[in-house]
């Protein structure tokens, strides 16, 4: 696993995260290694849940929530994908799926089908892990990591692998680090 750094100091919350690539299977790990206590986590299960992709519905704006986010650029290309996975206290877990042909665009972004979500595990000890199938013909990649967390206060807290710009702005490719070849 890979910590993720804050934008701003954010209490005692440490992060990290981890990619995993098999042929056209993606796994995706989060896990908060410290500070747990100190995030807001109402509607959250109460034990360890496994989900089935299709048990699992697609909403946007997850990030107003706590959300784990991945970011997808293949490599030589402008084009870019968008995966956040979130739980949220009304509808339960929840994921996101979308493509962009450069930095933010289009505007709305445009849901894709390029990444189908397999199984999505929460684990109230701070833990989440999805399976994705890569349905793009894309193979080598450039992966950012990164996370919205709402602390009990209200306050938002940004993580990522690294932070490119003077402001949280996750879209930023320079962010795009970790390299699947």
């Amino acid at each position: 696993m890979i910590e993720l750094h804050p934008f701003e100091a954010a209490g005692e919350i440490s992060l990290s995260g981890e990619v995993l690539f098999e042929k056209n299977h993606v796994k995706v790990f989060f896990q908060v290694d410290l500070g747990l206590t100190e995030i807001d986590l109402k509607g959250q299960p109460s034990e360890r849940t496994v989900f089935q992709g299709t048990e699992v519905q697609r909403r946007d704006q997850l990030w107003e929530k706590t959300c784990f986010e991945v970011f997808i650029r293949p490599k030589n290309s402008r084009e870019y994908f968008e995966l956040n996975f979130g739980f949220h206290p009304e509808y339960g877990p929840a994921w996101a799926c979308y493509e962009f042909t450069s930095y933010r665009q289009p505007t709305p972004p445009v849901p894709s089908t390029g990444f189908i979500l397999n199984s999505f595990t929460w684990d109230t000890k701070g833990s989440l892990a999805v399976e994705l199938i890569n349905r793009t013909p894309h193979q080598e990649f450039h992966i950012g990591l990164t996370a919205i967390v709402v602390l009990k206060s209200g306050t938002k807290a940004y993580f990522a692998l690294t932070h490119a710009g003077d402001k949280p702005d996750f879209h930023l490719s320079e962010s795009f680090i970790l390299q699947r070849k």
